[in-house]
């Protein structure tokens, strides 16, 4: 796929989504926001915004769109994102935390070395062939 459109600056940008109906109130934050984040990635965020285009296939904004708004919606899906990844993080360790003793106290401390106790041994040596891998350093010719 080739991409046909130029490359706009940040101010350029700004001027883009100005005309198409976005209000943006405060410059240098949408400048900010812009640079660190971009353009086509903040684009999501202000869908919801977004209203049929008439020609061309611009895109346009319904009335009282606000750059702001975008950004909203842009920190309170990081902020559910970084919430989410929190908990997976919690319940992961736990489960590990409760597979390793379970393990230990029924097989004695090595006992998750033990192929024997899997049911699928070829995802087993997989597995232990490539913890092995991570742990071992490797030899440079």
């Amino acid at each position: 796929m080739k991409f046909t459109k130029p490359a706009l600056s940040i101010a350029d940008q700004i001027a883009l989504i100005e005309r198409r109906g976005m209000a943006v109130p405060d410059r240098a934050r949408a400048e900010h926001y812009l640079r660190h984040i971009s353009y086509y990635r903040l684009r999501a965020y202000w869908l919801p915004f977004e209203t049929a285009a008439e020609a061309d296939g611009d895109h346009a904004f319904r009335n009282g769109a606000s750059f702001d708004d975008a950004v909203a919606l842009y920190v309170f899906d990081r902020q559910l994102r970084l919430h989410v990844m929190d908990a997976v993080e919690r319940i992961e360790v736990s489960l590990r935390g409760a597979w390793a003793h379970h393990l230990a106290t029924k097989y004695g401390p090595h006992g998750y070395i033990d192929g024997t106790l899997y049911g699928r041994q070829d995802h087993y040596a997989k597995a232990l062939a490539s913890l092995i891998n991570e742990i071992v350093p490797r030899q440079r010719p």
